[in-house]
C-alpha cells in the first residue's frame, strides 16, 4: 500500500466533498481538501477533519453480533454474542428467501446513504421490493422543498446564483453558511457576494449563523412562512405592481384562462388550455399564440363561460394577505414586510439583461431560498410554492442572479414538456431514487406499500409514512406486514420522532439487521448487527455526488468525484452494499442484479456487467470511471493526485437554462384539483384522517397542528435548527465534534430568550424541563436575545441514550422526543413532517452546578480513547 495523499470523498455529511487523506505507514494522519474538486474548492469542514477520530474509534463494531435476548425495547440489553460472517450471511439469506417467497414487499431497507442509493435500488429491484428508501431524513429534511423544486425548477435541489445575486433572502435555511447542500461552494461564493456588497435578509425564528451576519433578520413566528410569502407577492402584484410580465407570458401558465370551477378553459378539439390573444381578440390554444399577445389581465365571456387568466386569480387570491393581516400571523412588523417587498421589487432589475459568454440573458439579481425551517411543516409544499412565487413573479428562475435549480439540464438530460405544456422533471433525475414526477403526478391507487406512495401522487417520496403503516397498516388496507428490515446509516430511534412509538414500530418487524459502526439506539433493536466500513475504508459508485442534486449549479464544469478505499476496513468490517451484493448472489439473483445495475447506471459495452461473475461496489464504480474518463481513468484517484474527473465546461444553456427551457412553470396548480379528488376517492371507507385542503390551485397559509395545542398548558414553540459542525447524527460519537459542541454556547443546550426565562425564574445555565403533550426532556439552558420570545430551539440531534455511544450518551437534548407521531403532522401533498411543537419550559427542581464535570475531566473523557494520537 503506497503512502502519500490519497484522493477520495468525505462522508461526514451528504455533500461528498473531495478530500485528500494523508496515509503514513498505512495509517491516516491528516485530512485536507482536494483543490481540484469544484464542490469543495480545496476546503474541508470540522466534520471532515474529524473523520479520523471516527475511523480509529476503539468502540467501533468490528465483528458480526447476534442478539441472544428475545426481549426488545429502549434500554433493554440485547446480550450480544459474536458470530462469523458465514454464519450471519447464511442465516440472513435463509430469512430473505423466505420473506421473498411470502411477499417481496415484506423486505424493507432503511438508509440515508446517498452515494449508495443506486446500489440499494438495484438490489431492491432485483429482490422485488419497493421498500428501498425508508429514511428519517424525510422528516427533518426538505421533502417540501424537493417537491417544489422539481415542480418549478425541474431539479431536486435549488441554490442561489451568488456570483450575480445582489439580494439574498434565506427562509428557514442557512445556505451559504456551511449548512445545506454544496456547503463549501455556497459558503465561498456567498462570502464573495457579501464582500462585493450583496444584501442578505434572513427569515428565521432563530438567529443562527446566517442571521447573525445578515443585514436584516426577520424573526418570523414558526410555521407562518407561507403567509409571509403570499404577503410579499401581494405587495409586488397589487401594491407596487412590479412583476416580470414578459417572463410570466413566455415561461408560465399565468395567461391560461380559468373557468369558474377552477379548471382550465380548454379548446374543444385539442383539449389544450386556452389563452386570450389580444391581437385577434379571441381565445386560442396556448401554443398557437405568441407570448407577447397573451392577455394577463381581463375577464372574458366565451361560449357563455366566464374565464379569466390565472394571473388575475393569483392577484385576487394574494390580496387577502395584506401587510396588516400578515403581521398578525407572522409576528413581524407591518413596515418590515412592506420594506422587504419594496427592496425586492427594486433589486430585481426587471427588464435588464447581462451578457455572458457573448450571449444576452435576463438579469434578475434577487433570490428567495427556502428549506426545512420553512417547509418542515404540515402544509410544507404549499409554503414552498408560496415562497417560490416571489421568484416566479420577479422572473428570477434559472437566470443570472436568481434562483437556480441544481442542474435541471445536463449533458444527457433536460426537463420534458408535459401535459398542458408544463414542465416535467427529467426521467434521468427521477430514476435513481424512483421519485414521482411532481407534475403531472402519479396515479392514485389504494395503498400497496409502507410508504403510502400511492396516496402522495405529487410528492417525490413517502419516507415519513413507514412508522404509521407499521403500527396501523390495517387502517390503510395493507394486506402484508414486514418480515425483515435492513438498516444502515440512519438512526431511526433518534432521528425520527416519539421514540416510544418508533420502538413499538420496530418491534413489529420480526427480524432486524443493522449495518453499523456503533451500537446506537436503533442497533439495540437489531437481531443481527453487521460491522459496516467507514467511508475511508470503502469504495463507492462514481460520481460520489449526483450532478442533479449535489454538483454546483450555474457556470463551471461537469465532473464527478470518486470515493476509494484509503485503508483496509477495521476488524471484520465490510461495505454494507458489498454485503447486499453478496446476499443477492446467495439468493440466486446474480443475472437479475447485473441487468438492473446496467440499466440504472447506464453501463454499456465493455463496462456492462455480464450475467455471470462476481463484483463489488468498487468494481462497478471503477467501470463507471472508465466509461466517463476513458484514457484518463487511471489518473482518477492516483496517489498525490485528485479524485475529481472533469468532463467538460458547461454550456451557457446548461448553466442558466431559464431562457432556453421550453416547458412552462405553473403559478396556478390546476392539476392538484383532480389529484385531490382522486386521493379522497381512494380513501373512501377507510378510517383514516387525511386532510386534502392543500390540493388547491393556489396556496394558502394554514396553521400547523401544534397551533391547536392548549396555549395555557403549552405556551412556547420549540423548533430544531442546524449547526455547521453537527451533521445529522453521524458525528454524535466523535470526540472532536463533541468537544466543539461543549465549547459552543448552545450546541448542547436549549436556546431561550432572556425575557421568557426571566418570566419563568430561569437563569443562565439552569437545568430545565421541556414538556410537550407526548414527551419530556431535560437539559441546560442558554439565554440569549437571538431568538423569538415565544420560541425555544435545539440544535442538531443530541441527547443519546445508547450504551454503545458513551461519548454521546446524555450530552444535549433530544428534540425529537417532544414531537408526536401523528398523522396531523404530515403534509398530505409532499409528505413533509411538521417539526414545530408547543411546549412548556420550567426550571428543574434540582439544578446541579453548571457543567456537571470539571473542564479537565470532560476533556479527559473526550480524548482518552484516542491514545493512538499521543
Amino acid at each position: 500500500m503506497q503512502d502519500g495523499w490519497v484522493p477520495t470523498v468525505c462522508y461526514g455529511c451528504y455533500n461528498a466533498c473531495g478530500v485528500l487523506a494523508r496515509r503514513v505507514d498505512g495509517v491516516v494522519t491528516e485530512i485536507t481538501g482536494d483543490p481540484q474538486n469544484p464542490s469543495s474548492l480545496g476546503h474541508v469542514c470540522a466534520k471532515g477533519k474529524a473523520r479520523i477520530a471516527d475511523l480509529y474509534d476503539p468502540d467501533r463494531v468490528k465483528k458480526p453480533l447476534r442478539r441472544r435476548n428475545p426481549e426488545k425495547g429502549r434500554g433493554v440489553d440485547p446480550r450480544w454474542e459474536e458470530i462469523s460472517w458465514d454464519e450471519a450471511l447464511a442465516a440472513l439469506t435463509k430469512r430473505l428467501l423466505a420473506a421473498r417467497d411470502k411477499d417481496p414487499r415484506g423486505i424493507v431497507v432503511a438508509h440515508f446513504d446517498i452515494q449508495a442509493a443506486a446500489v440499494v435500488r438495484a438490489w431492491a429491484t432485483a429482490v422485488g421490493t419497493p421498500h428501498s428508501n425508508w429514511s428519517s431524513a424525510g422528516l427533518f429534511c426538505g421533502m417540501g422543498s424537493h417537491t417544489v423544486n422539481m415542480l418549478i425548477n425541474g431539479s431536486y435541489n435549488s441554490e442561489i446564483d451568488f456570483e450575480h445575486c445582489n439580494h439574498i433572502v434565506l427562509v428557514g435555511t442557512q445556505m451559504g453558511f456551511m449548512v445545506d447542500s454544496n456547503a463549501q461552494a455556497t459558503t465561498h461564493h456567498c462570502a464573495l457576494a457579501r464582500k462585493r456588497g450583496a444584501k442578505l435578509t434572513v427569515i428565521d425564528p432563530v438567529c443562527g449563523a446566517a442571521a447573525a451576519k445578515a443585514d436584516t433578520w426577520l424573526p418570523v413566528r414558526p410555521g407562518t412562512d407561507a403567509a409571509l410569502g403570499l404577503g410579499i407577492v401581494n405587495q409586488l402584484l397589487n401594491v407596487l405592481q412590479v412583476f416580470d410580465a414578459e417572463f410570466l407570458r413566455k415561461r408560465t401558465n399565468a395567461p391560461y384562462l380559468i373557468r369558474p370551477d377552477g379548471h382550465y378553459l380548454r379548446d374543444p378539439e385539442s383539449s389544450k388550455p386556452l389563452v386570450f390573444d389580444v391581437q385577434s381578440g379571441r381565445a386560442v390554444p396556448y401554443d398557437s399564440c405568441a407570448p407577447e399577445r397573451m392577455a394577463l389581465e381581463g375577464k372574458y365571456l366565451l361560449n357563455d363561460v366566464e374565464a379569466r387568466p390565472a394571473f388575475v386569480l393569483l392577484k385576487e387570491h394574494v390580496a387577502r394577505y395584506d401587510s396588516e393581516s400578515v403581521s398578525r400571523i407572522t409576528g413581524l412588523e407591518k413596515t418590515s414586510i412592506e420594506k422587504l417587498a419594496a427592496e425586492l421589487a427594486h433589486d430585481a432589475c426587471i427588464g435588464r439583461t447581462i451578457t455572458i459568454d457573448g450571449k444576452e440573458l435576463p438579469y434578475r439579481p434577487v433570490a428567495v431560498n427556502f428549506k426545512m425551517g420553512a417547509v418542515g411543516h404540515k402544509h410544507g409544499m404549499a409554503t414552498g410554492i408560496a415562497l417560490h412565487l416571489i421568484n416566479i413573479v420577479l422572473g428570477a428562475i434559472d437566470v443570472p442572479g436568481g434562483f437556480l435549480g441544481v442542474n435541471p439540464v445536463g449533458p444527457t438530460w433536460a426537463p420534458e414538456i408535459g401535459p398542458d405544456g408544463l414542465l416535467v422533471t427529467s426521467e434521468h433525475i427521477r430514476s435513481l431514487y424512483g421519485y414521482n414526477a411532481t407534475y403531472p403526478g402519479s396515479a392514485v391507487r389504494p395503498p400497496e406499500t409502507l410508504s403510502l406512495q400511492e396516496l402522495f401522487p405529487v410528492a417525490v417520496g413517502g419516507r415519513t409514512m413507514y412508522p404509521f403503516t407499521l403500527l396501523h397498516g390495517d387502517d390503510f388496507g395493507l394486506d402484508f406486514t414486514p418480515e425483515i428490515l435492513l438498516q444502515c446509516r440512519v438512526n431511526l430511534m433518534m432521528s425520527m420522532v416519539d421514540p416510544q412509538k418508533i420502538g413499538e414500530a420496530l418491534k413489529r418487524i420480526p427480524f432486524i439487521v443493522s449495518f453499523a459502526t456503533h451500537l446506537d439506539e436503533t442497533a439495540e433493536f437489531a437481531d443481527l448487527v453487521l460491522p459496516d466500513a467507514h467511508d475511508l475504508e470503502r469504495a463507492d459508485l462514481f460520481p460520489g455526488n449526483h450532478p442533479y442534486a449535489f454538483l454546483v449549479p450555474g457556470p463551471g464544469v461537469w465532473y464527478g468525484a470518486r470515493r476509494q478505499q484509503v485503508v483496509p476496513p477495521a476488524g471484520e468490517a465490510r461495505h454494507w452494499c458489498d454485503v447486499l451484493i453478496d446476499l443477492a448472489y446467495r439468493m440466486g439473483l446474480r443475472a437479475d442484479l447485473h441487468e438492473v445495475f446496467n440499466a440504472i447506471l447506464e453501463l454499456e459495452g465493455p463496462q456492462a456487467l455480464p450475467p455471470e461473475g462476481s463484483f463489488t461496489v468498487g468494481d462497478i464504480g471503477l467501470r463507471q470511471v472508465q466509461k466517463a474518463a476513458g484514457d484518463e481513468a487511471p489518473k482518477v484517484g492516483a496517489i498525490n493526485g485528485s479524485g475529481t474527473f472533469r468532463l467538460r465546461a458547461k454550456h451557457i444553456e446548461e448553466a442558466y437554462p431559464g431562457p432556453w427551457i421550453k416547458p412552462r412553470l405553473p403559478i396556478y396548480q390546476e392539476y392538484l384539483l383532480a389529484k385531490g379528488e382522486e386521493v379522497r376517492d381512494a380513501l373512501e371507507g377507510r378510517n383514516v384522517r387525511w386532510d386534502t385542503s392543500d390540493y388547491a390551485a393556489l396556496p394558502d397559509w394554514r396553521p400547523s397542528a401544534a397551533d391547536a395545542e392548549d396555549a395555557g398548558q403549552f405556551d412556547m414553540y420549540a423548533v430544531p435548527f442546524k449547526l455547521p459542525f453537527l451533521g445529522l447524527s453521524l458525528a454524535a460519537e466523535n470526540p472532536w465534534i463533541a468537544d466543539l459542541g461543549e465549547r459552543h454556547p448552545y450546541a448542547f443546550r436549549l436556546m431561550m430568550h432572556r425575557s421568557a426565562a426571566d418570566a419563568r425564574g430561569i437563569r443562565q445555565g439552569d437545568e430545565v424541563v421541556v414538556t410537550s403533550r407526548v414527551g419530556e426532556i431535560t437539559g441546560r439552558v442558554y439565554l440569549t436575545e437571538a431568538i423569538r420570545r415565544d420560541t425555544v430551539a435545539i440544535a442538531g440531534i443530541s441527547g443519546h441514550w445508547a450504551k454503545g455511544m458513551p461519548r454521546a450518551k446524555g450530552r444535549g437534548l433530544h428534540f425529537n422526543s417532544l414531537v408526536a407521531l401523528d398523522l396531523e403532522n404530515i403534509d398530505k401533498l409532499s409528505s413533509a413532517f411538521d417539526s414545530k411543537v408547543k411546549v412548556r419550559v420550567t426550571r428543574a427542581k434540582t439544578a446541579p452546578p453548571e457543567g456537571g464535570r470539571s473542564v479537565l475531566k470532560r476533556a479527559a473523557a473526550l480524548f482518552l480513547p484516542l491514545g493512538w494520537l499521543q
